[in-house]
């Protein structure tokens, strides 16, 4: 009896001790990946998105945010092929960075020569005084509901209308107004100068080349996003 006593104790104890140590590593592995969530994959989430939504409007990329990341210790223990597709998709950014830089220059050129060839005295030294700067806002019932610069619609190969509207679908094309150099423009002209402008974009290979890399970049932020949010799922 003695015997049977010592060794249902002694289970009881091994019992208590598994139980302690399935414990401890779960706790371990929960804080482990707690941790991992708070400081690599939600950063990674946000920063991914946001270089996602600037990239789609055609904006020049700021990398700062998934260096960051990527600079975290930790990073590099997370899913490995969670890494290697951010790491893919940092370098295709840096490429795009590069070849951004390349085709602003060049639409910023494209702006300037269609500009100079249809507009005349006057107007002509408002838009240089302005550095040609071209716009387009949108109001409903004079109230402001956002603008974007036309050297981003072009990038991008959408008019002006196209993304305004994209924006804010409630936006009536009637309540567009353009600005060239701050001065208001005449719709009709801007919107002639713009189609001569996305035509002379569509000749240009470095242009065109910017802008496939754009579509396999977005398409590389969303596949990142979506495996670090199964990491944390």
């Amino acid at each position: 009896m003695d015997q049977d006593y010592l060794a249902s104790g002694s289970m009881a104890i091994a019992g208590v001790i598994v139980g302690s140590l399935l414990t401890y590593f779960l706790s371990k592995k929960m804080h482990r990946k707690d941790r991992l969530t708070g400081e690599i994959y939600r950063p990674l989430i946000g920063q991914a998105a946001q270089l996602h939504a600037i990239v789609s409007l055609g904006s020049s990329p700021d990398l700062a945010g998934l260096e960051n990341v990527k600079h975290d210790g930790l990073y590099y223990v997370i899913d490995k092929e969670v890494r290697k597709k951010a790491d893919l998709a940092l370098q295709e950014a840096k490429n795009y960075r590069d070849l951004y830089e390349a085709s602003d220059g060049r639409i910023g050129n494209i702006i300037k020569e269609v500009m100079e060839s249809l507009a005349s005295g006057e107007n002509l030294e408002k838009y240089r005084g302005g550095a040609y700067e071209f716009s387009y806002a949108a109001y409903v019932n004079n109230r402001y509901m956002g603008s974007t610069r036309v050297r981003n619609c072009i990038f991008v190969g959408k008019t002006p209308i196209e993304v305004l509207k994209a924006d804010r679908p409630i936006i009536d094309e009637r309540s567009v107004r353009s600005y060239i150099g701050g001065y208001d423009v005449e719709r009709s002209l801007a919107d002639e100068l713009v189609q001569i402008m996305l035509r002379r974009c569509e000749e240009d290979a470095t242009i065109r080349e910017a802008r496939m890399l754009r579509f396999s970049l977005l398409d590389r932020l969303q596949e990142v996003i979506k495996s670090a949010k199964e990491e944390i799922t």
